[in-house]
């Protein structure tokens, strides 16, 4: 698991507890070299197999035809031209690695959508705020939980390009092409306003377990250049956004909202957040003692110092 936390930008705090899809991404890419390399290696013993075989029947056909064994010099001869002709087929045939699959692309895609959103907020926010990337709890992952003066907010951030539409629990994508030519519709197979609001659902519990009633603003956004929002109805967020028409001050809007929350508030908050993603961390390893830990409010200095 990553644990490492960073400053960027204008000094905003990032705490990157894993990354899901760039995990993803990399296992994948990983998968695809090793079996290159296994292919290669296969391949190189062939062509060494094959060469040790021509090679011991041309010297079988020099030493019969030493002896003027013509019909056995005939044979040998005819064995080494077989293996060099299998031997040139292996030339031809030689491994290449595997383009990545779709699988892979898209959760390279995913990635990159949730580094846009880091360099975004890196460029407004400063050391006030704190943006942990990763949580995984109970109720499932938050690519991105933003915590500072004006409140908690909660991202599921995606990568989909082109015009983005939901209606309930159905959400999906139309493409086009340069000319306007519709290149057709894709569905999003699982709707992100449901993830998020699974995840954010236990998240609030247990900050209500440790008398914080705050509540954490959903909001679902599309990072690509070219996602646009089309008809967007009865979604589970509190906001569905595109990265470039997100109005930061319209969102945090503390003036109509809420009063600021302390510093020591927000640390309290980042605090919690990250013990109760280590606590089901350690508990999908197995771990039997982590309910104690969590419950005595126990921190991995190591990458939190300032918590």
């Amino acid at each position: 698991m990553e644990r490492t936390a960073i400053n960027i930008g204008r000094g905003l705090r990032l705490i990157t507890l894993s990354r899901f899809a760039g995990d993803r991404a990399n296992a994948l890419r990983q998968q695809r070299i090793h079996d290159y390399e296994l292919r290669c290696a296969e391949h190189q013993s062939r062509l060494v197999e094959y060469i040790g075989v021509r090679d011991v029947a041309r010297l079988r056909a020099k030493q019969a035809l030493r002896n003027f064994r013509l019909l056995d010099a005939w044979r040998s001869w005819h064995e080494s031209r077989r293996a060099e002709k299998v031997l040139e087929q292996l030339r031809r045939m030689a491994p290449v690695v595997r383009a990545a699959s779709i699988e892979e692309q898209q959760a390279r895609v995913g990635d990159e959508a949730e580094r846009r959103l880091d360099d975004c907020l890196a460029v407004a926010l400063d050391a006030k705020w704190t943006l942990i990337a990763g949580y995984s709890g109970r109720g499932g992952e938050i690519d991105r939980i933003l915590i500072g003066p004006w409140g908690i907010y909660a991202f599921e951030v995606k990568g989909n390009r082109g015009v983005i539409h939901s209606d309930g629990s159905r959400w999906w994508v139309a493409r086009f092409g340069r000319h306007g030519k519709p290149l057709g519709i894709k569905v999003i197979p699982r709707a992100p306003d449901a993830q998020l609001a699974a995840s954010t659902k236990w998240l609030a519990k247990w900050f209500a377990r440790n008398g914080i009633w705050e509540p954490i603003v959903r909001v679902v956004l599309f990072t690509a250049d070219d996602a646009r929002l089309g008809i967007i109805r009865s979604t589970d967020a509190d906001l569905v956004a595109t990265l470039r028409s997100l109005d930061l001050g319209n969102l945090f809007d503390p003036g109509s909202k809420r009063s600021s929350l302390a510093p020591q508030l927000c640390e309290r908050i980042a605090n919690l957040v990250v013990r109760d993603h280590l606590f089901w961390w350690r508990r999908r390893l197995g771990a039997p003692e982590t309910a104690n830990r969590r419950s005595e409010g126990e921190v991995t200095q190591a990458f939190l110092p300032s918590l």
